[in-house]
């Protein structure tokens, strides 16, 4: 008795798209779209309820929708920081040799390193800002490293000792360093692509006119005011 080759019935997933949908009307095939999520279906809803964002385009709280008044004003005060800042790493210049006698520095290194030494804290300052404010926003990372900037350009002018000054310098120098760092994003969060372009050059203006407008007020002040390093370090202020 001679054995007829049976074929086997196709499986559902090795069948036609015509076969396939044909199943998935008889019931034998379930529909993903029927109530049962793939992979990727299930993967991007769980990263939607981690989603945090506006409710909506027109949502008044999302800075890109603000009255163009308010996005000027905010623009202007991000600029000002940007100014204020660069202005304190050359202040000191015109004061060096005063600093130098004041605090009995003799090497010609380290009275240089009074003026620098803000700047490689304003160098270090981007790798630590950046990320913390993509963790606690923008602006809370902006307003407390303005208050560091604040409090040890204070101390700068009330310090005794060559340590101090250089200490105080340094960090003063990485609050000084957040409005470099946070103020291009907090423009982008403001205008849109196509309106940002003065308020950009405004705000680029203010880095490059500061270390140039801090050694002439310096000058000045060194020359005319008996209190001259005191007043330099209060007058960022």
């Amino acid at each position: 008795m001679l054995s007829r080759d049976i074929e086997p019935d196709p499986k559902p997933w090795e069948s036609s798209p015509m076969d396939k949908n044909a199943a998935v009307e008889q019931g034998s095939i379930k529909n993903p779209s029927d109530g049962e999520q793939t992979g990727s279906d299930q993967e991007e809803s769980k990263e939607d309820e981690n989603l945090v964002t506006w409710d909506g385009p027109d949502d008044p709280a999302n800075p890109l929708n603000w009255a163009r008044s308010k996005k000027w004003i905010c623009t202007w005060i991000i600029a000002t920081f940007a100014f204020i800042s660069p202005l304190s790493s050359t202040m000191l210049a015109p004061a060096l040799p005063t600093i130098a006698k004041e605090f009995k520095i003799s090497s010609s290194m380290e009275e240089a390193l009074v003026m620098s030494i803000f700047l490689l804290a304003y160098a270090i300052g981007p790798f630590l800002l950046g990320p913390l404010s993509e963790i606690y926003g923008r602006v809370v990372v902006l307003q407390t490293a303005n208050m560091v900037y604040l409090i040890f350009n204070t101390l700068c002018g009330i310090s005794r000792s060559k340590q101090q000054i250089l200490a105080f310098r340094f960090l003063s120098g990485l609050g000084g360093s957040a409005p470099q760092t946070l103020n291009g994003g907090m423009l982008s969060d403001c205008w849109r692509a196509e309106e940002r372009g003065k308020a950009i050059a405004i705000y680029s203006f203010a880095p490059f006119i500061g270390p140039v407008v801090g050694p002439i007020a310096a000058g000045y002040i060194a020359q005319h005011t008996f209190m001259a390093l005191d007043f330099l370090g209060y007058i960022d202020i």
